[in-house]
């Protein structure tokens, strides 16, 4: 199985991308049959499920207007969520949201005061904010909605 520590790049450059896909592609031809193998499953696999949500997918029965679906997969996982709509129907419900928190949670921590949202307990915030609380994942989406919930995953902490 190929493996890489390296995330794509990716230019809105045409020369730039056209260097860097007669890379891939020098790279590409150098690995094993098994390998090239592999990657062109994984890019068969992506297409088909990107193929299924070719209508965008609405967050239904959801009190926050500004959640996007984008925040649940920056949260929990892109293939979580994919797999999730995909079993119930192509639909992202509240309850869907719920359940998929409460089976992949996440460690959100509040300060006193329940202004500030932490992902992880953070000793710098508890020595100049005091104890910090736990909040469970379900509790805090509930609260203040999957893009606070991102944005404290994406920094660490958001003003609530």
């Amino acid at each position: 199985m190929l493996t890489t520590s390296r995330p794509a790049t990716r230019t809105q450059n045409p020369v730039k991308a056209d260097i860097w896909k007669r890379r891939i592609i020098k790279y590409f031809d150098l690995l094993s049959p098994e390998d090239q193998e592999d990657i062109k499953q994984a890019i068969a696999d992506k297409s088909a499920i990107a193929s299924q949500f070719s209508q965008p997918v609405i967050i239904t029965q959801w009190p926050f207007a500004n959640d996007k679906v984008w925040h649940l997969g920056a949260l929990i996982g892109e293939d979580i969520v994919s797999e999730a709509v995909s079993a119930n129907g192509g639909q992202l419900t509240s309850k869907l949201i719920i359940d998929l928190l409460t089976i992949h949670p996440l460690p959100f921590y509040i300060d006193a005061n329940e202004s500030i949202l932490f992902l992880g307990n953070n000793k710098l915030a508890e020595l100049e904010l005091g104890p910090l609380k736990p909040i469970s994942s379900v509790e805090a989406v509930q609260r203040y909605g999957l893009a606070k919930l991102e944005e404290a995953s994406e920094k660490s902490y958001t003003r609530v």
